[in-house]
């Protein structure tokens, strides 16, 4: 995809990065790009599977007209969708894996949707892209931020009161 940088230098900057307490870090990627090979696939499948990473998106590519990629002699279909499900599938297990680790532990949430329940999200939550916080209470007013007790985490959301 015409990236200025290698595998060495992102693993480096992660690992700095990681050093700062508090830290989370999230990336995004695209499976089926038009000039990646099994072993590119792999080796990213590999690499975000090293858990350096809080959070992981996952888009199929598609071509898009007027890119230079869309030039490009594009994978068939079928192997686009089974590395995205295949990268899914390990986007579903990290993010598992990272929300679990947030129960019983109290943290600051700032509440910005009210309905059944309240809405909000930590300052390691980037709001509509990452999970969210859902608290069973009424009494909490929006844009305020509350210390809430995590109880429960199901997919990437966190439940608390």
């Amino acid at each position: 995809m015409n990236r200025k940088v290698d595998r060495k230098r992102i693993e480096f900057l992660v690992k700095q990065l990681k050093k700062i307490k508090g830290i989370s870090l999230r990336t995004t990627v695209i499976a089926g790009f038009p000039t990646e090979t099994d072993e590119e696939f792999n080796e990213l499948y590999n690499f975000l599977n090293e858990r350096y990473f809080d959070w992981l998106g996952v888009f199929p590519y598609f071509r898009e007209p007027g890119t230079v990629a869309a030039r490009l002699k594009q994978l068939p279909g079928d192997v686009i969708e089974k590395r995205y499900k295949r990268l899914l599938r390990l986007q579903s297990k990290l993010i598992k894996e990272f929300s679990q680790k947030h129960l019983n532990r109290v943290y600051p949430v700032l509440i910005h949707h009210k309905g059944n329940t309240l809405i909000g999200h930590t300052r390691f939550q980037a709001p509509d892209i990452d999970g969210q916080v859902r608290v069973m209470s009424r009494t909490r007013g929006l844009g305020k931020i509350y210390k809430i007790k995590i109880t429960k985490a199901y997919r990437g959301d966190l439940y608390g009161e």
